[in-house]
């Protein structure tokens, strides 16, 4: 079952791939010794950016799980989100 739109994953798949690059940038940065104080902004980047898809990706499935589930199933769906959000920290 997908909870995304053609359109949704593509604009993901960009993003993941905008991260992708932002990755290989930093590794180039370290392989080329740049200041730990160049680097640190660009891994907070990444992980921001990184963070914004997860975001993406869990308000689709609460959405979509949330929507077609009934009562019973919501609170079974609410309570797997809630673990894995905290397996996750």
């Amino acid at each position: 079952m997908t909870c995304r739109t053609e359109k949704e994953n593509a604009d993901l798949i960009k993003r993941l791939n905008r991260i992708e690059g932002q990755i290989r940038g930093i590794g180039k940065m370290i392989e080329k010794d740049r200041d730990c104080m160049d680097i640190l902004p660009q891994i907070m980047s990444a992980s921001s950016a990184l963070r914004g898809v997860w975001e993406v990706i869990a308000a689709s499935h609460l959405e979509e799980c949330l929507v077609n589930a009934d009562e019973l199933e919501r609170h079974e769906v609410v309570e797997k989100i809630v673990k894995r959000i905290k397996e996750l920290r």
